[in-house]
């Protein structure tokens, strides 16, 4: 199996066959010793292959492995060498199992269905597919051009602000609604006599859930990856706006809850899905609760609410991009209706019908 190539073709096999499969094996073999190599690992898969003779558990995981993490190296590179800053800043947002969470939900009831039309606007934002029907200028104060990406513009404007706010409130009553079904106390309301900081309050509170048995205060912030102010290191940094976003959380919140006894969690997530490891250490932690509330299996629960939530988040994203073109347009006098909808247009650059394609 691992001599040289020229003493594999003299050896003399039993028969065709087995020369056959040990051929197939030797071809197999390499591709793994290729992707180790380029992954600087081929250390780890010796130590791997020494240990066979004792341990032969999960060789074919171990194995693929090596090639899925050099497949996706591959690409990590293609896109960090041949793509723009925007794109690659996207592209680290739509990591994770919960960005693409929204994709394996089964539409049975209303929150887990997207219309067509929002499923085709979140899929182009996760693509990164131009949106060719845009209005060109925002109606903000500098009127920022808007191009044919709309994440660089249009979900970090101040002037759409209350639209973005209509996400955050639909990913906090997600929330509220999985505490509710673990049974865990949740209050939303009330919270700035916490602390004698007027005006600064979290989003949800839930009595004696920190550490310790303290009370802790969680809030939510949805951070845009490709935001001019972000994007230069969001590029190369996965999780970079979330992490900057959730650090400015800290420093405004956690000293006033602590002076009070409080606990502080920022609840910090980006546009395209990425979630930080505090969220879903915390959405894990209300699974655990709604799987012994409710006599189910953790993966359920886990894997239920999600994919809930990001099918929440995908949703408003098409309402705050749909709104932004209503606003714009009425702000700057265009009498007319814009249409997001892609029904009737495929996602190539040509912008070809679809009755044309099928007639």
């Amino acid at each position: 199996m691992k001599a040289p190539h020229e003493v594999f073709e003299a050896h003399n096999f039993d028969s065709e066959d087995v020369k056959s499969f040990v051929k197939f094996a030797r071809e197999k073999k390499e591709i793994v010793r290729q992707a180790a190599a380029k992954l600087e690992e081929l250390p780890i898969l010796q130590g791997h292959d020494d240990s066979l003779l004792t341990n032969k558990r999960k060789t074919q995981h171990f194995y693929s492995d090596f090639i899925n993490r050099c497949r996706a190296k591959e690409i990590e590179d293609s896109i960090t060498d041949h793509t723009s800053e925007t794109y690659r800043a996207r592209f680290h947002s739509n990591n994770g199992s919960f960005a693409g969470a929204w994709l394996f939900n089964v539409p049975t009831d209303k929150h887990s269905t997207l219309s067509s039309r929002d499923f085709r606007i979140a899929l182009k934002l996760r693509l990164g597919v131009d949106f060719h029907n845009l209005l060109t200028t925002c109606c903000c104060a500098q009127r920022e051009l808007i191009h044919n990406n709309p994440a660089t513009h249009l979900f970090s404007c101040n002037e759409f602000k209350p639209f973005h706010l209509w996400r955050h409130n639909s990913i906090q009553d997600d929330i509220m609604q999985m505490a509710q079904h673990g049974g865990v106390r949740a209050i939303d309301a009330g919270l700035s006599r916490l602390t004698e900081e007027d005006g600064r309050k979290g989003d949800i509170l839930f009595p004696g859930f920190g550490r310790n048995g303290t009370d802790l205060v969680v809030d939510i912030c949805i951070a845009n990856a490709c935001a001019k102010s972000y994007v230069r290191t969001a590029c190369d940094i996965e999780g970079h706006a979330m992490s900057q976003l959730e650090n400015r959380k800290i420093e405004k919140y956690q000293h006033a809850y602590q002076n009070v006894g409080v606990d502080f969690l920022p609840l910090a997530l980006e546009i395209h899905g990425v979630t930080s490891e505090t969220f879903k250490k915390f959405i894990r932690r209300l699974a655990t609760e709604i799987s012994d509330a409710n006599d189910i299996p953790y993966c359920i629960a886990l894997s239920y609410w999600q994919r809930r939530m990001s099918t929440t988040l995908q949703r408003m994203n098409a309402t705050i991009l749909r709104s932004t073109q209503v606003k714009i347009s009425r702000r700057l006098g265009m009498m007319r209706e814009v249409d997001l909808d892609p029904n009737d247009h495929t996602f190539n650059d040509r912008h070809t019908s679809l009755h044309d394609m099928t007639a």
